[in-house]
């Protein structure tokens, strides 16, 4: 069972009074929403997570027309990209004379 966050329950409330009545589903769907996110990121980690595919903590989540997007991160090796310089230490240079 989800549940609802008493701040999404004031902001429908809220449409509610405003006479709002056609956004009052919204705020409803959004606020249910907004608590599954965690779940729908863990779920996309489960199933398409893998040491090339990576699903990050806070990634955004969009709800489309038959399912949910997920942004993940997609590891690309040797796309002609050279790796970058490493940057000397600053604590061991030596002075200049």
């Amino acid at each position: 069972m989800a549940y609802i966050s008493y701040q999404g329950v004031e902001a429908a409330l809220r449409e509610l009074d405003a006479g709002n009545l056609e956004n009052v589903r919204a705020t409803l769907r959004e606020a249910l929403f907004n608590k599954a996110e965690p779940a729908l990121r863990e779920a996309a980690n489960q199933e398409w997570g893998s040491d090339d595919r990576e699903i990050d903590d806070e990634t955004p989540v969009s709800v489309g027309d038959d399912g949910v997007w997920v942004a993940a991160w997609v590891w690309m090796p040797g796309w002609g990209v050279a790796p970058a310089e490493e940057e000397e230490d600053q604590d061991d240079a030596t002075p200049a004379a």
